[in-house]
C-alpha cells in the first residue's frame, strides 16, 4: 500500500542534463545518477556510436555539475564493453570528484 502523504522521492537515472534540469530534478527526487560508463572517446566510434550522450566529456561534465550544485548522486563504470586498460582507470576520474569515496569492500 502506498501512502500518497508521505514524502516519498524517487532515485532516477537522469542522463546528460544540463544545470537548469537538474536544480529542477533535486526539488522532486532524493538522489539522482548517470553512470560515466566509460572515459573511452574511442567506443564513440564503435558501440556508442549512435549514442552522443554517451560521450564521456559530456558525461564527466554533468557528474561534475552534480558536486557543484551538491545534488546525491550515484556513479559507476561499465567494464567489458572494449575498453583497454587503460582506460579502465576511469574511476579515478569519480575518485577525484570525492576525495572521500572508498570503493566498497565487498567488490574489492
Amino acid at each position: 500500500e502506498i501512502d500518497r502523504n508521505a514524502d516519498v522521492r524517487a532515485d532516477t537515472n537522469i542522463g546528460v542534463i544540463e544545470r537548469h534540469e537538474m536544480l529542477r530534478l533535486r526539488e522532486v527526487t532524493a538522489s539522482q545518477g548517470l553512470m560515466l560508463e566509460s572515459i573511452s572517446e574511442r567506443l564513440m566510434d564503435t558501440v556508442h556510436a549512435a549514442s552522443p550522450t554517451k560521450h564521456p566529456q559530456r558525461r564527466m561534465a554533468t557528474i561534475a555539475l552534480a558536486g557543484e550544485l551538491r545534488v546525491p548522486f550515484t556513479s559507476g563504470i561499465l567494464v567489458g564493453i572494449g575498453e583497454t586498460e587503460e582506460e579502465q582507470r576511469c574511476a579515478q576520474f569519480l575518485r577525484q570528484l570525492d576525495p572521500g569515496w572508498e570503493p566498497d569492500a565487498a567488490r574489492d
